[in-house]
């Protein structure tokens, strides 16, 4: 596992916590949820409001986006 790898698995675990699910932002992430997707760690959830998106696009109005959450081997490799 990455340190990205690592960094987004805590992500994840944390937004579990707060809200649906974590979403994405990035290319960074992206390629880290793949891989976490991969190895059983993570999950797909299906579509969260994401409110807080810093695009222009989404600046103004919230917008649903994939969102991932953390299984029991997720949780164990942290």
């Amino acid at each position: 596992m990455t340190a990205n790898d690592l960094r987004v698995l805590r992500a994840v675990s944390e937004a579990c916590e707060k809200f649906d699910g974590f979403i994405p932002h990035g290319p960074r992430d992206w390629m880290a949820v793949k891989r976490l997707r991969a190895a059983g760690l993570v999950q797909y959830h299906g579509e969260a409001v994401c409110q807080d998106c810093d695009t222009e696009a989404h600046r103004f109005e919230p917008v649903e986006l994939s969102a991932f959450t953390i299984t029991d081997a997720g949780r164990g490799a942290l």
